[in-house]
């Protein structure tokens, strides 16, 4: 897969998105059917969303879906970049407080771009949530980080930093 859609609300074929995101019209259609991949008719052409089919196919691996995180664009919604880390931990043990954490940052923040959310809006959006280990040990992390610093370059650099070989 290559970048974010040029605007989340972008609506395109899925030729389009085929050629967009490296993969085949089948791998589209199979996600369709499966009901991860969400569409509407118009005329004789199905259109999805470009930030849909990118949801779709990032559920392929987590280092995929993290890599899409920090390379997003910082116009998209919080909502829809929220979305994605919901994916990513959809599947992990013990994940309840995780996805209340990322539940209040859609409640609170959802409306506003990505390159506007902080790093201390990301910490306090935990307040009062029960978290795992892993959850703890993330936010420890962040909270000894400056909290006006944008949370989409902290994901940027947490990921040089995890994948080097990027």
């Amino acid at each position: 897969m290559t970048s974010s859609a040029e605007s989340p609300d972008e609506w395109i074929t899925l030729d389009d998105a085929a050629c967009r995101f490296g993969v085949s019209r089948r791998t589209l259609e199979r996600h369709r059917k499966q009901g991860v991949l969400p569409g509407v008719r118009i005329g004789r052409y199905l259109r999805i969303r470009a930030i849909d089919a990118e949801q779709a196919l990032s559920g392929r691996s987590p280092l995929q879906i993290y890599r899409q995180q920090a390379e997003s664009r910082r116009d998209v919604l919080v909502e829809d970049w929220c979305r994605r880390w919901r994916m990513l931990v959809a599947g992990t043990p013990r994940r309840l407080g995780v996805l209340a954490w990322i539940d209040r940052l859609i409640d609170t923040h959802g409306k506003i771009q990505i390159g506007e959310l902080t790093v201390g809006d990301v910490v306090s959006a935990a307040d009062g949530i029960d978290l795992n280990h892993e959850a703890k040990l993330f936010l420890d992390a962040l909270s000894g980080l400056q909290p006006d610093l944008s949370m989409l370059e902290t994901t940027r650099t947490m990921l040089q930093i995890l994948v080097p070989s990027r």
